[in-house]
């Protein structure tokens, strides 16, 4: 074997073994998280094609693909680094059918590429199950504000989230101690709570929310609340045989017995009196 075969060999043993390495690369997140991570590829040549694709690459299978040094396509991104000789992949808004094989490579001028894989699993933001077997249900009307006590296990700097619609829809999500974004707010209170305020409520807010708590290595326990926004068409305001907590009830309560027929008579007595000036009444 002369020298030029030997180094072809060892070249081909050293991408052959960072292929290997990285298809038994796993990265686990939770729905609703961004994945980030960076692949070795140096000496890319200009005008090379970068690309991350899903499983074997067929014609469908590609994601996204791009001669430049960045490229986005919906919730996809790579971006290549000449001076650290680095390929950054971004997926945002992570689903559960994301969870898959890929590939992240470089294609040349010809047909010759190198790629590396991954595997991604993306676990359900409850796979341990929901708290409440039945939803807590708080009422306020249209313009206010509900603090909801999320009493669940937690960590100060455990991921913290909410959302709806049994997590179809991904509200907010935080791993510090306070953080707010829009109409949205979480604050962490102690490791039996933390608690989540939601502004300026309408009634299309009105519907089912889960509250929870995102551990990768763990199972994810998420406790489910109901919002009920006086003036939402979708519903009867009284609300009867549905029981309402007190410990987010910003909602006004009227009861029957507020309500006393009024004696004129009598109240106009009242006001003299406390003038001690009585009516001549005919």
């Amino acid at each position: 074997m002369n020298v030029q075969q030997l180094l072809i060999f060892c070249l081909s043993a050293a991408i052959l073994d960072s292929n290997l390495s990285a298809a038994q690369k796993v990265l686990i997140k939770l729905e609703g998280e961004v994945l980030r991570e960076q692949f070795n590829f140096p000496g890319v040549l200009q005008g090379s094609k970068k690309f991350l694709c899903r499983n074997e690459c067929n014609p469908g299978d590609v994601l996204i693909e791009t001669e430049g040094n960045r490229a986005v396509s919906d919730r996809f991104t790579i971006r290549y680094d000449q001076s650290q000789g680095k390929l950054h992949v971004v997926v945002t808004g992570l689903r559960k059918e994301d969870t898959g094989r890929y590939r992240v490579g470089i294609r040349g001028s010809s047909s010759s590429q190198s790629f590396q894989e991954f595997e991604l699993k993306v676990k359900d933001l409850c796979d341990g199950g929901v708290v409440s077997a039945e939803p807590r249900v708080y009422r306020t009307t249209e313009g206010g504000e509900i603090t909801v006590r999320c009493s669940l296990f937690v960590q100060q700097r455990n991921r913290k989230f909410l959302c709806r619609d049994d997590c179809k829809n991904f509200l907010f999500d935080t791993n510090d101690p306070k953080a707010s974004s829009d109409r949205y707010s979480i604050e962490f209170g102690d490791q039996s709570y933390f608690n989540v305020t939601i502004g300026q409520l309408s009634g299309s807010d009105s519907g089912t929310y889960r509250c929870g708590v995102g551990r990768r290595q763990d199972n994810n326990a998420c406790r489910q609340f109901e919002i009920i926004v006086a003036g939402d068409g979708r519903r009867n305001t009284t609300l009867p045989n549905v029981e309402t907590y007190d410990d987010c009830d910003g909602g006004l309560r009227l009861e029957a017995s507020n309500y006393q027929e009024l004696d004129v008579q009598r109240m106009e007595e009242n006001l003299y009196s406390s003038l001690e000036i009585l009516p001549n009444y005919h």
